[in-house]
């Protein structure tokens, strides 16, 4: 897998989801197979996920480093 191909899947993951009102995700590819995706997604109850993966896909999806962080809209 590269990781135009992992970025392509959460980007799919998220827009079929449907409690899923507004993504936003910006992507550094770091080389064919590294790279970091990071953002925010909106849900139907106003809530928001922020999120950021460092990964690296060449032999399967290793993830170096990870945050996520829910938040209620109060």
């Amino acid at each position: 897998m590269l990781i135009e191909d992992y970025f392509q899947k959460i980007e799919a993951d998220i827009s079929g989801c449907p409690h899923v009102i507004e993504s936003r995700l910006f992507k550094d590819k770091r080389s064919v197979y590294i790279g970091i995706i990071e953002g925010d997604i909106t849900f139907i109850d106003e809530s928001i996920l922020h999120c950021i993966e460092f990964v690296n896909v060449r032999e399967g999806i290793e993830i170096y480093k990870y945050s996520y962080h829910y938040q209620h809209r109060d």
